[in-house]
């Protein structure tokens, strides 16, 4: 036929499509609606994802990057707004993990920093190392490395072990962030070894170095990545145990970021 006759019979084919998808999604019985529906923690904990070894990690105190480069103020909420956020994201444990940061941390900026750290980032990324670690290798990070920069005070914060992975401690933009530690050169060469060794074997174990075990909820054996590497068992572990078994949603642990006053 002529070609707007079959652009016509393409588009009736693609809305038909279309409609069989949503009408599957509606009914709430399709493959489609079932993995919209299911959190990503219960898909991987039943082995419906890949089962590749994962290496999975977070710096010591994510959130002092938003604070640092956005002064979002999270260091400045009122400890009563913050009790009410805890809450919501730690119910009937809310009081004791403000009372456990509070002990741990005279600063109530740091209490406000690590809270919101553990409940957006740290405490997920537990979560799913121990929902796959039955069945698939789990390796596990902590990037305690600090900056040392008199621009801001950016400590250990979101994604600032980037540049030692991809070995560019050196560039002028990056030293604003990380400061001129005499440290930096080494832990970039020791880190990318790391990565470099996962990426070809699966482990990120260095020959004749530490060694770097799996993940298991027991020992919960860490690697501590910082001005000198160390095996750690159970890092923040205090912080992680206030918390007992529940799991901040994802509105909640936003609200501890957006709402600061």
């Amino acid at each position: 036929g002529r070609p707007e006759e079959r652009r016509d019979a393409e588009d009736e084919d693609e809305a038909g499509g279309r409609r069989e998808e949503e009408e599957d999604g509606a009914g709430g019985e399709g493959e489609g609606a079932h993995a919209r529906d299911t959190s990503v923690l219960t898909a991987v904990s039943e082995e419906r994802g890949n089962s590749v070894p994962i290496l999975v990690g977070t710096t010591a105190e994510e959130m002092r990057y938003f604070t640092s480069v956005y002064d979002i103020g999270l260091e400045r909420k009122p400890r009563a707004l913050m009790q009410e956020q805890l809450e919501a994201a730690a119910g009937p444990r809310a009081a004791e993990v403000l009372s456990t940061y509070e002990r741990l941390y005279p600063d109530w900026g740091d209490v406000a920093v690590q809270i919101a750290s553990d409940a957006f980032l740290r405490l997920p990324s537990i979560r799913l190392a121990e929902a796959i670690t039955g069945f698939q290798p789990v390796y596990m990070y902590l990037f305690s490395y600090s900056s040392t920069s008199r621009y801001k005070r950016f400590g250990s914060m979101h994604a600032i072990e980037i540049p030692f992975v991809f070995g560019t401690v050196d560039l002028p933009e990056v030293i604003a962030y990380l400061g001129r530690s005499p440290h930096r050169a080494e832990l970039a060469s020791r880190t990318m070894d790391h990565w470099v060794a996962f990426a070809r074997h699966g482990n990120p174990a260095l020959p004749g170095g530490i060694p770097w075990p799996r993940y298991e909820s027991q020992g919960r054996q860490t690697m501590e990545l910082g001005p000198e590497s160390r095996l750690v068992s159970d890092p923040l572990g205090e912080q992680r145990r206030a918390w007992g078994e529940q799991i901040p949603s994802k509105d909640s642990a936003w609200r501890l970021l957006q709402k600061n006053q």
